[in-house]
Parts: structure tokens; sequence; C-alpha cells
């Protein structure tokens, strides 16, 4: 028992001072190579502690290979552009000034409510009151704002997604007091030639204002008299 414990004041010790050699980031401010490293090392750092039969100095050793490992990487990630962008990748523009993108969503693994929970956590509701929507390369959400976006009469509209890659939520719909024959009048006035499956995202808010956007076409924002959605 004994042994146990000055073991794992040890390692404890040595975890820490690495950890701390490493930088001041927050797990949700890791580039993915560094959450990986600090990862394997809190999994190396359980034997030590209470393997007896494994020498103290083992688990030392390969604890401080993973720091130097991640110096090493840090160090490239910061002087070679390409190998940064291998390991880290690049920000991800999922909105910008033409509404969503939808292949950057895609490519990231997401999806357009997910979008939408992103710029929510910044304060923002609408998808046209960005200029720009960046998921940073730590996973961190970017929000810049246009200019001339104000709320509509000093209320900030909450807006629901009704249609979702060419699906109704149908939820959504519920909540809102929609009928799918309202949702299909916005497409028609939106394009005409544009049916259900065609739109890639369609929202509306309690002011009665919807955004909508196809998949290879820029965002429109339309306003409607559909304001039914008040209590919601």
């Amino acid at each position: 028992m004994l042994i146990i414990f000055f073991r794992s004041i040890i390692t404890f010790i040595i975890l820490l001072i690495l950890l701390r050699l490493m930088g001041k980031r927050q797990i949700g401010e890791m580039q993915p190579f560094e959450l990986a490293i600090t990862l394997v090392i809190a999994d190396l750092a359980c034997f030590p502690m209470t393997e007896t039969s494994i020498p103290l100095i083992y688990g030392i050793i390969a604890l401080v290979t993973l720091f130097i490992l991640h110096q090493f990487i840090s160090f490239l990630d910061r002087h070679s552009k390409p190998f940064g962008v291998l390991i880290s990748g690049k920000p991800s523009i999922v909105l910008n000034s033409a509404g969503l993108n939808y292949q950057e969503i895609k490519k990231q693994n997401i999806c357009i409510s997910d979008v939408q929970e992103a710029l929510r956590n910044k304060g923002y509701a609408n998808f046209d009151e960005l200029e720009y929507g960046i998921f940073e390369t730590n996973g961190k959400f970017t929000a810049l704002q246009k200019e001339n976006s104000v709320n509509n009469n000093g209320k900030k509209p909450l807006p629901l997604i009704l249609v979702e890659e060419g699906k109704i939520n149908a939820h959504n719909k519920t909540i809102s007091g929609i009928c799918e024959t309202q949702i299909i009048d916005i497409i028609k006035q939106y394009d005409k030639n544009k049916k259900l499956k065609d739109i890639m995202v369609l929202t509306l808010d309690n002011n009665g204002k919807a955004y909508i956007q196809g998949y290879k076409s820029n965002y429109e924002t339309i306003y409607t008299d559909l304001k039914k959605g008040d209590n919601w």
C-alpha cells in the first residue's frame, strides 16, 4: 500500500509538470493531436501508479516520450504550414454571405441543426445575421456578424428549422402551427421550379421571416404573414 501511495504521488507530480509544460489550453481549445496525446498520457499514467510489477522508471520514460513527441509536433505545426494543415486541419467556413455551405457542413460530419445551435450559443438566432460562420481547427465556432444586422422591433426572433436536407421537420412544423401546404408555398416564392427535396434548409421565425436556401444556390429571406408561432 505504501509503495502504491508514493508511486501515485510521484506519477502525479511528473504528469502535472508535463501538462503545465505543454501549455495552458483547455480541452475545448486543443488541436486534435494535442487531445490525442493528452488522452494517451492520462491512460499511461494509471499503470505506474498501481502496477507495482512495472518499474516506475518505465512509466516515467513513456510519459516523457509523449511530452517530447508533443513538443516536436507543435514545433512542426507552427513552422510548417502544410504539416499544420495535415495534422490540425484548417478552419471550415460553414456560413458565408451566400448562405450555408452544404459541402463544408457535410465535410465536418455535422448537420444544419448543429450549425444553428452554434449560432445560438454565440447569441444569434438567424443564419442571415452573420457574414461568416467558421468552425476553427480546435472545434470552436466563430461568428462574424453583419454590420447591418439588427433585431426586429427590438425583439430577438427565434427561428425553427421547418425543412432540413429536403425533409420536413414534423416536430417543428407542429410547434409553429404551419401546415405542409404553407411550407410548399414558401418554397414556390423562393423558386417556382424547386421542390421540397431541393431545399437544403428552410427556417421560419416568430416574426414571419423565412430563411430558405437550396443545395446549390444562395439563400433568400422571405417575409411572410405566417405569425402563428408567436408563442414558441
